[in-house]
């Protein structure tokens, strides 16, 4: 019943930024009336070298905080990365990450989306290389998603 007055229930999803030392920085988001979804101040860091359990884990963790926090319902160069990673914007905040989306909906699962980042266009969703996964295969789904992303140019 709460899935029906509740909508924003039957979807979240995590933006999980890579840099390339394979540190992994998983942030939560959640509703803006204003924005729609956002990034909130929600962020799960994974050390490179982390296991498959240990991503699951953070990912699941996650997707449990998204809307867990009011987000931010105007748009300012104060975002959520930036202020995380000690910068004044998010461009500089991002610089040399890849991006990966990793959507959940009800009565579907987990969607794991690559991007490619370009000069110009920030962040591309590579929507023909989405990959479907459940909760069981999500780490190993979310680790084929950061091979596929790829930085052409920043």
């Amino acid at each position: 019943m709460k899935l029906f007055l509740f909508p924003y229930l039957r979807y979240k999803f995590v933006n999980a930024y890579v840099d390339k030392l394979g540190n992994m920085y998983l942030v939560s988001t959640s509703r803006s009336k204003k924005l729609g979804s956002t990034e909130i101040d929600y962020i799960n860091v994974l050390e490179s070298g982390y296991l498959d359990f240990e991503l699951q884990e953070k990912l699941i963790d996650s997707f449990k905080n998204c809307n867990s926090l009011k987000p931010q319902e105007d748009i300012t160069k104060d975002t959520v990365m930036g202020r995380f990673m000690g910068f004044k914007t998010y461009s500089r905040a991002v610089k040399g990450l890849k991006l990966i989306e990793i959507s959940w909906y009800y009565n579907q699962g987990y969607v794991i989306t690559p991007t490619e980042k370009k000069k110009g266009h920030g962040y591309i969703h590579l929507d023909k290389q989405k990959i479907n996964s459940n909760e069981d295969a999500l780490a190993a789904a979310v680790r084929r998603g950061i091979d596929a992303s790829r930085i052409t140019s920043e």
